[in-house]
């Protein structure tokens, strides 16, 4: 196995000025890891003085952006940096009415008309600033003649645990920790580890923002001591809206969620830890997540737009929150267009549900913590990407997931002594937050949002009553951390944009 560089957001131009060929920025990179046969998760680029290459892993996992024109070529990791090469500012509409209502992007989006996302299996070849880029079809199973049920659980158990041993033997020596958590994805990897006797030096598990309760935390523990090995529980931050802000930059603003995560980069940091194992993707791949009966009827019969307007949900929050024009602007039509354009590349597959979230949610907001955040710190190894693991899930059908059974029903054969500690409780009691973090917040969200306000994006009459209310009423208070997130980001954005057209 090949580890690259840490994520330092690389950045490399090249554009033709008076008739020359100027490079700048990073002109070799590696990114992520490969194992054999070009499996992995990574990024890929090489200037040699006159032509440029790149190369993705064939999901186009690892998040890497371009902005390119008639004179210039640019990729980052970073859209603020792509920005600061000239990268137009100009908003893509769509993209962005679809963030507002599913938390992510689709396909190749991104908040910048410009700036696109590199796709699946991409290649990337320039010669005199002659682009050619291609991308690879996307994996989507194969509809045959799959395993029973049964004989699937038992392939998943030996196929996961081989690569596990292959990323563990590879990645030696190494000082280890693995995120855990409360469900079925981290579980599976310690198991495995644990089986293979590469056991981490720690697992560490993040508490939740009340009112979420800490189950998380607790399971996770009686999991780890089961195993034997040392677990530590992270606070969560004290400033989570200087958390929110940053995350939206590290993770060139595709994703509303991760601020939580930067308490768990820190502890990465402080302890030393090189490489990290993460269960990405297992939750659609292998548990089910977001499949339903209902979703997977509509998808078989081809009423995709009744499946988007499912899938996009109420307009209450987002027309009480937005300004009127920018609610026009960023319109429902808009998303649901761009949803069902989205929805008919999966078709085909077995499992198109699962599918649609891995190459869109997955792909586009849940690697953007592994790799745009705790990338920065330490290696990060997916077991559940492995190509072996991968192509077994995506070919079965559906119908094996509807119960939402498969992962855990794989982990219990598999591992028959653990079989026995719990999951996550979903019912569990929430917990109260302290009034003072509360007034603490809301301080924070009026001097960024109202006080220094650059965007006219959120309505202020969305904004007063909720901020009173959350010093008022602490059960509604309690969850602000979640109603100010999409406002953040609007005014964050709406800076960034001022800041790059008023370069122009």
């Amino acid at each position: 196995m090949k580890l690259g560089s840490l994520n330092c957001a690389p950045s490399f131009t090249v554009r033709r000025q008076n008739g020359q060929i100027e490079a700048t920025g990073d002109g070799s990179v590696f990114l992520g890891y490969t194992a054999q046969d070009q499996d992995g998760v990574w990024t890929k680029w090489r200037w040699d003085g006159a032509n440029f290459e790149l190369s993705t892993d064939r999901f186009g996992i690892y998040p890497t952006y371009y902005f390119k024109d008639a004179h210039s070529l640019s990729v980052s990791t970073s859209v603020i940096d792509l920005l600061k090469s000239g990268a137009s500012p100009e908003l893509d509409d769509a993209a962005i009415a679809v963030f507002l209502r599913l938390g992510f992007f689709l396909g190749e989006d991104t908040p910048f008309r410009h700036i696109r996302a590199l796709p699946p299996g991409c290649t990337m070849r320039e010669s005199a600033l002659t682009w050619r880029i291609a991308s690879s079809a996307i994996p989507s199973g194969v509809d045959g003649h799959p395993p029973t049920r049964a004989a699937a659980l038992q392939e998943f158990g030996v196929r996961f645990q081989a690569a596990v041993d292959e990323l563990a033997s590879s990645a030696r020596p190494s000082r280890l920790c693995l995120p855990l958590s409360g469900g079925r994805d981290s579980r599976h990897i310690l198991f495995a580890l644990a089986q293979g006797g590469h056991l981490p030096a720690c697992c560490a598990t993040l508490k939740h923002f009340p009112p979420k309760p800490d189950e998380d935390a607790r399971i996770a523990a009686e999991v780890a001591a089961a195993v034997g090995v040392s677990h530590f529980v992270i606070e969560p931050s004290r400033q989570p809206i200087k958390a929110e802000l940053r995350k939206n930059e590290l993770t060139s603003f595709c994703s509303d969620e991760h601020g939580w995560t930067l308490e768990l980069s820190k502890f990465v940091r402080a302890g030393g830890y090189n490489l990290l194992y993460d269960g990405i993707a297992g939750d659609v791949l292998s548990a089910g997540l977001f499949l339903t009966a209902q979703n997977l009827d509509l998808y078989r019969r081809g009423k995709l737009a009744e499946l988007a307007e499912m899938m996009l949900g109420g307009e209450k929050y987002l027309a009480s929150m937005l300004h009127p024009d920018s609610h026009y602007r960023w319109r429902r039509e808009l998303a649901k267009e761009r949803l069902v354009t989205e929805l008919a590349r999966y078709a085909s597959s077995p499992n198109p549900i699962g599918q649609f979230y891995f190459f869109n949610r997955t792909r586009r907001e849940i690697a953007l913590m592994f790799f745009s955040i705790l990338g920065r710190d330490a290696q990060v190894l997916a077991p559940f990407l492995a190509a072996s693991v991968f192509d077994l899930l995506a070919s079965l059908p559906a119908e094996y997931f509807l119960d939402h059974s498969f992962h855990t029903e794989a982990i219990s054969l598999r591992y028959p002594k653990y079989a026995h500690l719990p999951y996550e409780a979903k019912d569990a009691v929430a917990t109260r937050q302290r009034w003072l973090d509360l007034a603490n917040w809301t301080t924070q969200v009026a001097r960024y949002c109202v006080l220094g306000a650059k965007g006219s994006y959120v309505r202020s009459g969305f904004t007063f009553p909720r901020l009173l209310k959350g010093l008022i009423d602490a059960n509604y208070g309690a969850q602000q951390l979640n109603l100010w997130t999409i406002p953040l980001y609007l005014e964050q954005l709406a800076r960034l944009q001022h800041r790059f057209s008023d370069a122009k």
